[in-house]
Parts: structure tokens; sequence; C-alpha cells
């Protein structure tokens, strides 16, 4: 009975370490980067460039996520970027829209940002997208400005240029090489009565701005000031509260005024003299059978 359950234990793991080793040693491509990415943290953990690899992560599916990513990529977008002085607005209307394409190379060698490698490469696009965005904006501001002119348009291959310049500089320090960057499409800037209507629309929109946050000072004034108004009548009724609750009998007293101003003489229920009428709390008039009681 032993022996049957040590053969079962030495299947049982003879069987283990065939899966791991089935499942872990992974062969990679020349032309591509080997990926672990965690699925529980959603992070890179790993990435291995050798023709043959262990990768224990493998045999665990539910927990990781091993695949191989290109090393050379293609990001074709089209960049947006606002012009000057009109980049407060949130309009595509004037904006300059530049359909490009990038190609790239990842030098396994130098490429140390791991994290860019998730999603299937998908975050090392989004990368790559806002380098191309940051060179071509800022050499549009150098060409564009102090003052907007469409006219520098008719030399966007000079621009572009200098964009790619700097773009392959950024690209190269995170281990990202630029093969190619080629306008895929024309390229759509806003004229000079849209420019002029934008600046009409911010200034507009500066005007509203400013007027809104006026009401908004005021308004906190107003209610800084009706809430010191309701702690004074709170305090107020406060100190009315105590006075009744120490002196019930006012409350009559408050009735009968209100009655009529030529009432001089009223008893109460208890038969006592309604107070404060007289210095002597103590008076009690002689009652008849004709005297009416008017809080009956």
């Amino acid at each position: 009975m032993k022996s049957f359950i040590k053969k079962i234990i030495l299947f049982i793991f003879i069987a283990a370490a065939a899966y791991v080793c089935f499942f872990s040693i992974i062969s990679l491509e020349p032309d591509r980067i080997g990926v672990v990415e965690d699925l529980r943290r959603q992070s890179v953990v790993k990435i291995f460039t050798k023709r043959y690899n262990f990768i224990w992560e493998a045999s665990i599916p539910c927990w990781y996520d091993v695949y191989k990513v290109e090393k050379k990529r293609r990001l074709t977008v089209e960049l947006k970027l606002p012009i000057p002085e009109l980049d407060s607005l949130k309009n595509d209307q004037y904006t300059v829209r530049i359909p490009v394409s990038v190609i790239y190379s990842i030098d396994a060698d130098k490429f140390f940002y791991q994290s860019y490698l998730a999603e299937r490469g998908g975050e090392l696009d989004d990368a790559v997208g806002k380098i191309a965005r940051g060179g071509f904006s800022l050499t549009l501001n150098q060409y564009l400005g102090p003052v907007y002119r469409p006219d520098a348009f008719n030399n966007f291959d000079r621009i572009t240029a200098d964009s790619i310049e700097k773009i392959r500089a950024d690209l190269k320090a995170i281990g990202v090489s630029c093969d190619r960057l080629i306008l895929t499409g024309s390229v759509r800037y806003p004229k000079m009565n849209e420019y002029f209507e934008g600046i009409n629309h911010k200034n507009e929109l500066r005007k509203l701005e400013e007027k809104n946050e006026k009401d908004l000072k005021m308004l906190r004034s107003r209610l800084k000031m009706d809430k010191l108004e309701n702690e004074e009548m709170f305090s107020k009724l406060n100190v009315l509260s105590k006075i009744i609750k120490n002196n019930p009998d006012i409350l009559k007293y408050i009735y009968i005024d209100k009655i009529s101003p030529n009432v001089k003489v009223i008893l109460s229920s208890d038969g006592r003299v309604a107070p404060g009428m007289f210095d002597d709390e103590k008076y009690q008039p002689a009652r008849k059978k004709t005297d009416v009681d008017n809080l009956k």
C-alpha cells in the first residue's frame, strides 16, 4: 500500500514537472521581445530577449499573461495640436491636424521602460504618439508665434524635418529608434477668419468666467451674511425660550395683549391677574358671577 502511494506521488510530481517544462520553455524570434504581465496588478514584471527562455509564469495563465511584441512597430495617428493663443479652447476646429505614420524599432539592449510594453505594446504606441505630438507642437510654436500666420504651412516640409529631429532625440532617450515618419494625408489648419472667430470666442468665455466668478463671490458673501443673521436669530430665540421656560405666564400676557388695546384687567384660568399688569402679583380681585373668563 505504501509503495502504491509513493508511485502515485511520484507520478504527480513527474506530471507537474512535465507541465511546467512544457509551458515554461518559450522560444523567441529575433524580431520580437517577450513580455510577462501580472494580470492581478495589471503591470509588466519581466521582459526577455534570448532565443530560448524558461518562464515559469507561463505555467500559471490565470495569474500571468506571457506574450510577444514585435520590435519593429508602426503607429498611424492624427496629431491634434492647438495653435498659439487658442490652446485653452477645447475644440478641434481651432487645432492643427496632422495625419502621420511613425515607423519605429525597439532597441532591446537600451530599452528599460518595460511598463510601456503593457497591453501588448499599446502603452508604447501611446508614448510614441505623445512624443510625436510634443515634437510637432514645439516646432509649430516657433513657426507660428508670436502671431498666427497660416502662410507658415506653405513650408510644412521644413516644419516636418525640424520636428523629426526632436522626435528622434526623444525616442532615443527611451530606447526606441525612429526609422521613418511620413505624412499620410493633408494637413488641416484654421484659416484667418476661423482664427479671429476663435479669439472672439475666447474673449467671450473669459468675460463669462469673470462674471461667474463675480457672481460666485457675491453669493458666498450673501450666504455668509445669512448665516450670521440666522445665528443671531437663533441666539435670540434661545434666550426667549429660556425666558418663557422660566416664566410660563408670559404667554398668557402676550395672548391677552393682542386681544384688544382697551383691555385693562383679565383673569386667567387659575384666578390670578395676568402677570406684569400690577406691581403686586398676589393681588386677586373678587370674582363676580357676571365676570367672564376669556381664557376658557
